[in-house]
């Protein structure tokens, strides 16, 4: 089950917190504060992905609230959406300027706020899985790795021998390519589409697979295509085969 994206609201109207409520709560995990003094108790705690956060509120505003989320960098990276009943040009200006993502006007339409948070959740899924990339890799590292996501087609297998993963693509050449990171880091980049873990060393292509072959020991190989004529054989760990065969039955034979 994917995880559900966490939402925090910050409105001190009780029917506004309602209402936001009753829309979202059945796709996202919710909270909800009425004051800027809340969200700075709460916050670091809740980690949400979003912030649905209202300008006019007693006490501390939704501008100040949103400079010091900005100014504080663990949770500086999370998404800010401001709805306000100030319609103004200049206080939508200020708001984008104090560092909030978008600005909707209340009265809002409901279709509008979900469709912008849809957005919102999946870039904040994607600045997530950047920033786990840049702290990873060196600068020659991701030159590597995002030539290998632009070829991802190309790619046949990869294969974990610590501290590194090995890369080979086919091509006019068969090549290989060498990442320092471990090979769950590059399953979870890949999440578990474009490649596939088949064992606790390998990921796979695919589209590359041919058959998956039971062995006379009852293990399983898979046969993949390396160019125009040649095979490359692969294990299947015990743990996948099951998950194996759910994704792929056609190819598994006797």
């Amino acid at each position: 089950m994917q995880k559900r994206q966490k939402i925090l609201i910050v409105d001190d109207d009780p029917i506004i917190v309602r209402f936001l409520t009753e829309v979202l709560e059945r796709d996202y995990h919710l909270s909800a504060v009425s004051s800027g003094e809340e969200v700075l108790d709460i916050i670091s705690e809740f980690c949400p992905d979003i912030v649905l956060l209202d300008i006019m509120m007693k006490g501390m505003d939704g501008y100040e609230i949103c400079k010091r989320i900005r100014s504080n960098p663990e949770i500086q990276d999370l998404k800010i959406i401001f709805l306000s009943a100030k319609v103004n040009l200049n206080e939508k200006l200020k708001g984008y300027k104090v560092g909030g993502d978008d600005y909707i006007t209340k009265p809002f339409e409901i279709d509008e706020l979900l469709a912008k948070i849809k957005v919102f959740t999946r870039l904040r899924h994607d600045d997530d899985k950047n920033k786990l990339f840049n702290e990873l890799f060196d600068e020659k590292q991701l030159e590597i790795f995002y030539k290998i996501q632009r070829k991802i087609a190309d790619v046949i297998y990869i294969r974990s021998e610590s501290p590194y993963c090995h890369v080979i693509s086919a091509g006019n050449k068969q090549s290989t390519e060498r990442l320092r990171v471990t090979i769950q880091a590059l399953e979870n980049f890949f999440n578990g589409k474009k490649l596939i873990r088949v064992h606790r060393s390998y990921l796979v292509n695919p589209k590359k697979i041919i058959s998956v072959n039971r062995q006379k020991n009852n293990e399983f190989k898979i046969m993949l295509k390396s160019d125009k004529n040649g095979l490359i054989s692969i294990p299947v760990g015990r743990s996948y085969h099951q998950k194996l065969k759910n994704l792929i039955p056609f190819l598994f034979y006797n």
